[in-house]
């Protein structure tokens, strides 16, 4: 024999309202899902950046060789490399770190776009007239400095409540090689 489900204790109207707050968190669960795995995206992509300049500024300073940090933006990926004992003063060499603790690549993720890249100063994504930068660098040199570097980007994937895109900037401490965080563009 059924029982009803005022019979069991609860009214019809109080399994509705759990019914409604069951689908209400869900629903805000699912909706800022988004927000957060591009969120969580963002951060671990600085995280990761972080440790790379960190890691080129400490092998600069131990191996006393220059070392580049490379934005490839074609290949959307980042990578670390040191001077060459095959370079010369007229053409510098440089090649992939060997037996590294730390990975020398980064992959840009498809939703952080890079809208000004400042090296001294001077924005190298505009420094071609007529095509776009394919790739940036900068050095870190074996005392422990490095370029003036300021990056601006665009997370396509996170919006702010006016709909327009996140945007953030990186600078760089040019005696610690470490980023510093900002929500608008520097310049």
């Amino acid at each position: 024999m059924m029982k009803s489900a005022h019979q069991n204790g609860f009214t019809l109207l109080e399994i509705i309202v759990v019914i409604g707050l069951i689908a209400a968190v869900s629903t805000l669960f699912i909706t800022n899902r988004g927000r957060f795995s591009s969120s969580q995206t963002r951060v671990s992509f600085i995280a990761k950046l972080q440790a790379l300049s960190r890691y080129a500024w400490q092998q600069a300073i131990i191996t006393r060789q220059i070392h580049k940090i490379e934005f490839d933006f074609d290949k959307k990926k980042i990578e670390l490399t040191r001077m060459s004992s095959k370079s010369t003063k007229e053409q510098p060499q440089f090649e992939a770190l060997k037996n590294s603790y730390v990975k020398s690549t980064l992959v840009i993720p498809k939703n952080i776009v890079v809208k000004n890249f400042l090296i001294d100063g001077f924005d190298q994504m505009g420094s071609f007239v007529g095509r776009q930068t394919e790739a940036v660098h900068f050095f870190v040199i074996p005392r422990g400095l490095s370029q003036s570097v300021t990056i601006n980007f665009i997370d396509t994937k996170d919006t702010l409540p006016s709909k327009k895109p996140r945007t953030f900037s990186l600078v760089l401490n040019p005696f610690n090689a470490q980023f510093a965080e900002y929500d608008t563009f520097q310049k």
